[in-house]
């Protein structure tokens, strides 16, 4: 036992997931000792608001940059990562200008069809809020490039923190939605301030030495897979992932689409934990086998063996016991959001042990087939969500049905992202 110990701590990959995984850890470790309390102040009715808030940055925040920030990783050389990044940045800020002027002339639209007329301001934060999260993932994307994984721990356990305490500082002063959507729109900008702040790594080499000469229509048209297929990619996953909070409140009200948004925002602690801790390093590390001309199916497979391993335990925790572990932590009037929880475990367990599988995806070039994948998965989770509401009348029965779809369709992309691997090596390795 202790020889394996030493074997991992020696290990240069999974030292680094550890490292990840620690400052994720612990930042989420603060969440869920303040989360009692936070639910307690804010009620399902203005969590359901700030999660219609929350999904909507969600869904614009893959078309920020085009998917740029995601090929920063790829290069071997460092001015073409620093191209790619000026690439998105510039991508990021035309954006938000686009986004602005088209808030401003459909913003009572918006504000009707979701009823969010008691917080009708909170739509003109929306452009704040993209514009910050994609500073966010070219920052980030750059840090997990040059490895700097102890800044990336520090960065999450900060921003954690402070708005954790925002939200129970000013809850107690205000408690309303547009207390949460202010804090919300603020945590992408100060997570990206902070890893400013911590690097000065970054600082020197991304900021100070701007590209030279830089071939930016060489890079446009070398990475065009990321905004043709990347980026429509994930658009289809975060808009399967979000829309059942849009169509709870616009079936059932925004109280069930406040119990959706505890009930997933609880279960992705584990998931962020240790899924995100592995694709950040995976990504990087995995792009790295392939150029030395190694293989890769059997790194794959092991690693899904063992992420779905140690999420089992929780996961299962959750589905048998959902309804009465909210009602004891958050609060009586949660537990029915404990009932979301119990389907949902289902569904994220497998998306927990699916991140190598998404992480291998651009490498060994399937966006195409990950964008056939991203559009028949949302429109079978969209037909699973409607037949709930339509034919059962029921949103327990809606997420249900959403959850054992993506169940399945998470097994499917393993399965053909393993066997796409074993191709790979034979032909390109």
């Amino acid at each position: 036992m202790k020889e394996e110990l030493k074997k991992i701590k020696e290990n240069p990959f999974a030292k680094n997931i550890l490292l990840v995984a620690s400052g994720t850890a612990t930042a989420q470790v603060i969440v869920i000792l303040l989360s009692p309390i936070i639910t307690r102040i804010y009620g399902p009715e203005i969590y359901g608001v700030f999660g219609v808030f929350m999904s909507i940055v969600g869904i614009l925040a893959p078309l920020i940059a085009l998917g740029y920030p995601v090929a920063i990783v790829l290069p071997k050389k460092k001015d073409e990562a620093k191209e790619i990044a000026y690439i998105a940045l510039y991508i990021t800020i035309i954006f938000s200008i686009i986004l602005m002027f088209l808030i401003l002339i459909f913003s009572e639209q918006l504000i009707t069809i979701f009823a969010l007329e008691e917080v009708s301001f909170f739509v003109y934060l929306i452009p704040l809020a993209v514009i910050a999260a994609g500073m966010f993932q070219i920052i980030e994307k750059w840090m997990i490039r040059t490895k700097q994984f102890k800044v990336l721990a520090k960065a999450v356990f900060l921003n954690t923190l402070v708005i954790s305490f925002a939200k129970i500082g000013f809850g107690l002063l205000h408690a309303t939605a547009l207390v949460l959507i202010i804090l919300g729109t603020l945590t992408y900008l100060l997570h990206a301030i902070f890893l400013l702040l911590i690097s000065n790594k970054l600082n020197s080499q991304l900021i100070k030495q701007k590209p030279k000469k830089p071939a930016f229509k060489k890079r446009l048209r070398e990475y065009s897979d990321f905004p043709f297929y990347r980026m429509p990619q994930n658009l289809m996953s975060v808009l399967s992932q979000n829309i059942p909070i849009i169509l709870l409140t616009v079936f059932t009200g925004t109280a069930a689409a406040g119990f959706y948004t505890i009930a997933r925002s609880v279960l992705k602690k584990p998931t962020q934990i240790i899924g995100k801790s592995v694709a950040d390093v995976f990504y990087p590390h995995i792009a790295e086998t392939v150029n030395a001309g190694k293989k890769i199916s059997n790194l794959i497979i092991k690693s899904t063996l063992v992420i779905a391993g140690l999420g089992i335990i929780p996961f299962a925790i959750i589905f048998v016991f959902g309804p009465q572990l909210f009602g004891f932590v958050f609060g009586p009037e949660w537990v029915k959001a404990g009932e979301y929880a119990s389907w949902l475990s289902i569904w994220l367990w497998v998306s927990l042990f699916n991140r190598p599988s998404v992480a291998a995806i651009p490498v060994i070039k399937l966006q195409k087939e990950f964008l056939i994948y991203e559009i028949c998965s949302l429109t079978l989770r969209i037909g699973a969500l409607l037949v709930g509401f339509y034919y059962y009348s029921s949103d327990i029965h809606a997420i249900a049905f959403f959850s054992l779809t993506g169940m399945f369709l998470n097994l499917l992309l393993i399965m053909f992202v393993i066997s796409k691997a074993r191709y790979f090596e034979k032909f390109s390795l």
